[in-house]
């Protein structure tokens, strides 16, 4: 999954590719962190949102 997200996002990308891999890095780690706080019942059922700026 992450090679196809870094796949799509490098096409037409002029910078350094490694700000894309820090994106999705971060991405999975807000969703992972949202899950388990679910998970535990900390977090409500609405997933985060991401926007990209």
């Amino acid at each position: 999954m992450e090679k196809r997200l870094r796949d799509k996002y490098l096409e037409g990308w002029a910078y350094s590719k490694h700000y894309v891999d820090s994106a999705i890095k971060q991405a999975y780690s807000v969703l992972e962190s949202w899950r388990k706080g679910y998970l535990r019942g900390r977090a409500g059922r609405n997933r985060p949102e991401l926007k990209i700026r």
